[in-house]
Formats: structure tokens, sequence, C-alpha cells
């Protein structure tokens, strides 16, 4: 009998203890923050702070700054980075992917077995979805699917709606009020100006999808064609234009405009909320080609990013170089996965930055430098840096900046006299770092 009584003991702990496992797996699940985040197309600091943006000033208010915050020179690169977190070299991919053709050594697209950051989440009980522009390839989510039309859903996303391939005017698209759109696998053309199209997909897709849920809202605007958006998407006062500059300004505002009915849509002590860009703002814009989105320097890949959510203070800023390849690791670590890197590929290069978000004035990274670049068969533009320098190499020839103030201004360096201790010291360390960099492609 007293064997029985303890057999029942034993049964009834063990019972117990899977009850409290799977209770402790449930309120984790439940404790889980909902994650947000707002990816603008073609936006740069200076044409960022000139618009009218009350919504983002108020959010910045909320939240974390972060100053030196870098993407890639233009899209898929930015987005490969993004969503797998992995130097997009390792994948090949130099300059934009085509979205219309399938894979090949002269369009290289992310392989759809890498691991990526919706994938991750859905493995922690996710629901996941993108709303709008994807740009980074064909891949068949299932046998028979179309690959241009499934991609999203083939690297991790359940859904993908409101969605463009690539630029609105790409294909048959002529404009924001004319594009082809994707909702899960069927395209249609689709009239209603796209920011609102987007908004509306995003805000519909959010309030109907219980938590947890990780929804990116990949915004077409601010790209090219510039097109004044309808006054419903403006803040007040912000009158319609003519000229190209004041009417991406309008742009930024409906951006503004969208991010703010976003914000509204979420819990805020549940959700945490991203905003940043992809690359900088096109030259044809303002004017000079040599220093905008296509380039390695400051204007083409130093781009807004403002975050807010459980643990962030309000109304600070982070000076630290920060990744967009390190998103992926930020969010993992937000949601409490302790391991994203994949023995098959996909966030090996992803380091967290969640101790700049918490502790903003203190934080140093764990990788001090950054590595921003776009090539293709005819050019070739690459540039390493960290806090106080950078190194650029542009068609294999060197070029060394020292990083002054802050916001950083880059004072170019002669590396034809003699280099002072502090630039051989920092001209050493980034050609030390860019010899250990991954082989392009492998």
């Amino acid at each position: 009998m007293n064997s029985l009584r303890s057999l029942s003991l034993v049964l009834a702990l063990a019972a117990a203890g899977a009850l409290a496992a799977a209770h402790a797996a449930q309120l984790a699940a439940s404790a889980a923050p909902d994650v947000l985040i707002v990816l603008v197309d073609d936006l740069g600091w200076p044409e960022f702070e000139d618009a009218s943006t009350p919504a983002l000033d108020k959010l910045a208010a909320e939240g974390v700054t972060l100053t030196r915050f870098y993407a890639m020179p233009n899209c898929s690169p930015a987005r490969h980075a993004l969503l797998h977190g992995r130097w997009p070299r390792r994948t090949g991919l130099g300059s934009v992917t085509n979205s219309y053709a399938p894979p090949s050594a002269t369009n290289p697209t992310p392989a759809p077995t890498l691991t990526s950051l919706p994938k991750l989440l859905q493995a922690r009980g996710y629901h996941t979805a993108l709303v709008g522009k994807w740009h980074l390839g064909q891949a068949a989510a299932a046998p028979g699917a179309d690959p241009m039309l499934s991609a999203p859903q083939a690297h991790g996303f359940e859904h993908w709606l409101a969605g463009a391939p690539a630029n609105l005017n790409a294909r048959d698209g002529k404009s924001y009020s004319d594009w082809l759109r994707v909702d899960d696998g069927v395209e249609r053309r689709e009239t209603e100006f796209a920011t609102r199209a987007q908004r509306d997909a995003a805000l519909r897709w959010w309030r109907e999808t219980p938590s947890p849920k990780f929804l990116l809202v990949s915004l077409s605007a601010v790209h090219q064609p510039l097109q004044q958006p309808p006054d419903d998407l403006l803040p007040p006062g912000v009158a319609p234009g003519t000229k190209a500059r004041s009417v991406l300004s309008a742009m930024i505002s409906s951006v503004d405009s969208v991010t703010r009915e976003l914000r509204a849509a979420v819990d805020p002590e549940h959700t945490l909320f991203l905003f940043l860009s992809d690359n900088g703002t096109a030259p044809q814009t303002y004017g000079p080609v040599e220093n905008a989105k296509g380039t390695t320097f400051d204007r083409g890949v130093r781009v807004p990013f403002v975050a807010v959510g459980p643990g962030i203070p309000h109304g600070q800023r982070c000076s630290a170089p920060i990744s967009i390849v390190d998103v992926l690791g930020t969010v993992c670590a937000a949601v409490g996965i302790r391991e994203w890197r994949a023995a098959g590929g996909g966030g090996e290069d992803s380091v967290s930055f969640l101790g700049a978000l918490h502790e903003p004035a203190g934080w140093r990274p764990p990788r001090p430098w950054i590595l921003v670049e776009i090539y293709d068969a005819d050019s070739d533009d690459c540039a390493l840096l960290d806090a106080s320098w950078k190194l650029r190499s542009l068609g294999g020839k060197d070029q060394l900046f020292e990083l002054v103030g802050e916001p950083p201004v880059e004072q170019p360096v002669s590396l034809q006299g003699t280099l002072d201790a502090r630039a051989q010291s920092g001209l050493a360390a980034l050609r030390a770092l860019r010899s250990a960099l991954p082989s392009r492609g492998g």
C-alpha cells in the first residue's frame, strides 16, 4: 500500500509539474509583446526633419531615437538585412533584386530556406503579416504557387496584403493611384491611393488578429514616382505642392498620418513599435547624386529610427552605431528568443541592440562597427565605419573620413600625406575588419 501511495504521489507531482510547465509556457507566450514595424521607402534624415511630422515627433518623445542607425544604400539589400539578419553580401545581393524575374546568378535572391524574423516569431506562436512592398524576389510558398505572388509567405509571413512585388511603377504599374496589388497570392489592378490602401490593410489585420502578432508595414511611400497624397492623409495645414521637394514633404506627412493611426491601434504597454527607413532619400528630389541614396555616403545610409514599447524610456537618444541587420536579433531578444542564428543560414550577423533601447545613455554595442555597401557588375561602393572613422572603398580605391560631431559630419582625410596617430589607428582597424568580412556570395 505504501508503495502504491508513493507511486500515486510521484505521478501527482509529475502531473502538477507538467501543468506548471504548461502554464509557465502559456504565461511566457501571453507576456511576449506584439511587434509592429513601420518601414518607409527612401527617407533620409534631412528630408524627414524638414517635413511636418507631429505624430513622429510625439513618437520620439515617447521613446528612443537612434541617431546613428544605418541601413543600406538601396532597397533590396536593406530588406534582406532586416528580415534575415545577415549581411546581404552572403547572398551576393549587392543591389536591387528583380521581383519579376526568377532567381539567377545575375538576379541573386534570398533563398526561402534561410531563417527569417517572421519564421522565428512563427515558431514562438506569433501570427505574422506583411503589408506593402516586398522587393526581395521570387519564391514559391508551396508546390504550384506563383513564385512572384507568394514569396513573402515562403519567408515566413502568413499573409501578404496590399502588396507590391517591387516599386509601384514597375511592370504595368504607373503611380500611387494606378498600381498592381497583391493580396495573399491574388493580383489585381488598384486605383486606391497606395498609402491609404496599405494603411487600411494594416489596421484591419491588426484589429482582427489575436496576440501575439508581428506586422511589418512596408510602405511604398516615399519612393518615386512622387505623387501628391489625398488631403485625408495629411495633417492640418500641409498645403499641396507642385515642385518635387514640396510633394516629397507632403508624402512624408502622409507617412506621419499613417504612423499616428497605427500607433493608436496598438496596446502601448504590450507592443514593440519600430519606425525606420530602408535607405536615404532619392537624389531626384534635391540634387547631387554623389552623396544620396545609392551611395555609402552618410546621406545614403544613415536613416531615421524611433522605437517605443515596454521598458523603453521616453524622449531619449542613442548615438552608438547600429545596423539594420541587427533588427532581427533585437526583436528576438525582446520577445524572449535567445538563439536566432540558424545552422542553415540566416541570423548569423545579427546582434541585439535591445540594451540601446532600454539604457540608451550607457549602452555599448557588442559589434561597434557597421558595414554598408552597394555593388553590381559595373560598380563597387563598400564602407565600414565605427563611432569615429569611416573607410570607404570606391572601385577598389580607399577613402578615409573622420566622423565629427552629432549627428556625424564626414570630414575627408587625405591618404596621400602623413596620417596622425588617431587616423593611422582608425584606418588600420577598419582595414583589418574588412579583410575578415565574409566573402560575397559565399
